[in-house]
């Protein structure tokens, strides 16, 4: 429950968040994921938002380009390996490519669904994993993008 808060009234809140990643061949990484969030439709004030946008939250859009108080996200990825990394340096180097898809919805304004498909290339490194890729999406948008962390 948020409470207590400046320009927002009492209101609960859920968030959901399944993931699943399934091995296959040993070469082969499938990941699903489910991402919901929830202040049932009540408006609460900008900053306590939730957003959609940018890397692992729809890569194809500008990042928190979309804000509401109530997100569904979607998100299928494929990674293969095509080089191992020498011991002590990672674990691989795969080829990813997967589809997203978020929708969006504010008290003050209609629902926004966007939709993505991205693809790139990933380190799997003892630091973590380093991404460069891009994105192709709905409604004319494209995005470059650099990531270090988890790509999923």
């Amino acid at each position: 429950r948020l409470i207590h808060t400046t320009a927002s009234e009492q209101t609960p809140f859920v968030l959901l968040d399944v993931k699943q990643t399934f091995t296959l061949a040993n070469r082969n990484l499938v990941s699903l994921s489910v991402n919901a969030s929830s202040y049932f439709r009540h408006n609460v004030a900008d900053p306590f938002r939730f957003t959609l946008g940018g890397p692992l939250r729809l890569y194809a859009s500008s990042i928190d380009e979309y804000r509401g108080t109530d997100i569904i996200l979607t998100r299928a990825a494929y990674l293969r390996r095509i080089a191992t990394l020498p011991t002590g340096l990672g674990h691989g180097v795969y080829l990813a490519t997967g589809y997203e898809s978020g929708e969006i919805w504010a008290p003050e304004r209609s629902a926004v669904l966007r939709q993505d498909a991205f693809s790139g290339v990933l380190l799997s490194t003892p630091l973590g994993a380093i991404t460069i890729g891009g994105a192709i999406g709905d409604a004319g948008r494209r995005k470059v993008f650099f990531t270090f962390g988890k790509l999923f």
